[in-house]
């Protein structure tokens, strides 16, 4: 066999072994690329079944939420003006371990003036432990989920008014008193005893509560 037809045999046998090479890493990356497709449409199935399931998660979260007992709930009015120019919030102290009902009352500048949210801060500030408090604005969000109704009064601060899991009202106030300004403004009104059906009706029963109050005079309706 003469020197050039080895060559071309050579060069045959590199051209097969090279398609071979190619043929076989083409089908590799089709086995590659079809289990990808595969792990894909198995996370999209999952994400699919989660995202179902969530909803059923969220409004048990947000039944469940509604439910938790209450040690304390304060509320608070809107600022209403009493007399021309004189603006006032009403701040409403439930305790719910001792069955009382305490009222007090707060001079403020004009709504959202610089008193005003000084006297927002202070009362949201005092709110503690954060994870073991719920503002209304919170409880609002819930009921929505949970498709429950929440009737909470049009004079009632949202996001300064909270039901708390773990506070007396003692340790609230105390907390409370290192608020300069909150603790010079406040003015006790009066206090009663209040009853509620159950604990795990408590936030049903406060709103009940709040409704039957004229929350900016003070007195029951």
């Amino acid at each position: 066999m003469t020197t050039q037809r080895w060559v071309e045999v050579l060069v045959v046998g590199i051209v097969l072994a090279g398609l071979g090479w190619l043929a076989n890493t083409v089908f590799s990356m089709n086995a590659v690329l079809s289990r990808v497709e595969s792990s894909t449409m198995d996370t999209t199935k999952r994400l699919d079944r989660i995202a179902s399931v969530l909803p059923d998660v969220r409004v048990h979260v947000a039944e469940e939420e509604l439910r938790k007992a209450v040690d304390l709930a304060l509320a608070c009015s809107t600022p209403f003006e009493h007399d021309k120019g004189a603006w006032t919030i009403m701040v409403h102290l439930f305790d719910f371990n001792e069955h009382e009902h305490f009222r007090y009352a707060l001079g403020v500048d004009e709504p959202d003036g610089r008193v005003h949210n000084r006297v927002r801060h202070a009362l949201r500030g005092a709110a503690k432990p954060p994870e073991e408090v719920a503002y209304f604005d919170q409880l609002i969000r819930w009921a929505h989920i949970a498709d429950q109704e929440l009737a909470v009064p049009a004079s009632v601060d949202t996001g300064c008014s909270f039901v708390s899991r773990s506070r007396s009202r003692e340790g609230y106030e105390e907390d409370l008193a290192h608020y300069r300004t909150v603790l010079t403004l406040f003015d006790v009104r009066d206090a009663d005893r209040f009853a509620f059906e159950s604990r795990s009706h408590a936030i049903r029963d406060l709103m009940a509560l709040l409704k039957s109050e004229d929350l900016e005079s003070g007195n029951e309706e």
